[in-house]
């Protein structure tokens, strides 16, 4: 198993067929029309996030993400913004340490994400905690 994070245009452009699939389950399953594949693509190579992945021993790809910093006043984190895939506690049992590791060297205080119930209960069992709950008034009209 490999990760790979997409820092160049070239790599995620040639790549790129293969991990929207895992992205357009996490835009069906969990997103409220916040983004779409395409939106993730173009941040992507507009460099406002990163797009991460872990590939299998054939090299077809398990899990993506994207992810990007936020900065509060006091504290820097790295927001997760979409991860799906599948195989996720094998890849994390390789991989999350050695995250959590890269994430506080480049100067992140923690990791956040905000998801689905679902997606909530699986990365409560990796040690993320339910630090807010987050409320939404749609100003459009629309039950989102």
């Amino acid at each position: 198993m490999r990760s790979h994070f997409y820092l160049n245009e070239d790599d995620l452009l040639n790549d790129w067929a293969r991990l929207a699939p895992l992205f357009q389950r996490v835009v069906e399953r969990a997103c409220r029309g916040e983004f779409d594949v395409a939106d993730l693509k173009a941040m992507a190579l507009k460099k406002r996030v990163v797009i991460g992945a872990f590939f299998d021993e054939r090299e077809e790809p398990l899990l993506a993400f994207a992810f990007e910093f936020r900065y509060y006043p006091k504290k820097t984190a790295v927001n997760i913004l979409a991860l799906g895939g599948k195989r996720m506690d094998e890849v994390f049992s390789v991989f999350l340490e050695r995250f959590k590791q890269w994430a506080k060297k480049a100067g992140a205080d923690f990791i956040e994400a905000s998801c689905s119930p679902a997606m909530t209960r699986c990365l409560l069992r990796y040690g993320y905690v339910n630090a807010y709950r987050q409320l939404r008034l749609d100003l459009g009209g629309e039950t989102t």
